[in-house]
């Protein structure tokens, strides 16, 4: 018995991820990429967009980032600011996530602080 096994298919996992790295490719880029990764085929680069990489769906995610935009647009500090001032753009992207009233409450039943950050992340870094 492996120790430390995926929990889909008993592989052995990848360091701080319940999956092993096929699984992980399947539930980050599609299955049809996890399987030209898993034959050695070039899959080329990773795909991107607002889904890959985060466990955020998008239509909450294209909803967080209505409001942090209109939130950004009325806010009289940049991440440039935030910047110059030693502060990170999770700490941007939380404070105009709570400048906007949006109601993450409902993220919370299938998401973390940690899940919300990497999306807060995705959209300060966005040019507006």
């Amino acid at each position: 018995m492996t120790k430390n096994p995926c929990t889909i298919c008993g592989e052995p996992r990848l360091v701080g991820v319940e999956l092993c790295m096929y699984h992980w490719n399947e539930w980050n880029w599609g299955k049809d990429w996890a399987d030209k990764v898993r034959a050695g085929e070039p899959a080329g680069p990773a795909p991107t967009g607002p889904r890959y990489g985060m466990k955020m769906q998008a239509g909450d995610f294209e909803n967080l980032r209505a409001a942090i935009n209109a939130a950004r647009s009325a806010s009289e500090y940049s991440l440039d600011d935030y910047t110059v001032a030693g502060l990170s753009e999770a700490r941007y992207g939380w404070d105009l996530l709570w400048a906007s009233k949006f109601d993450i409450r409902p993220l919370y039943n299938y998401l973390s602080d940690r899940h919300i950050e990497t999306a807060l992340r995705r959209i300060v870094m966005e040019p507006v």
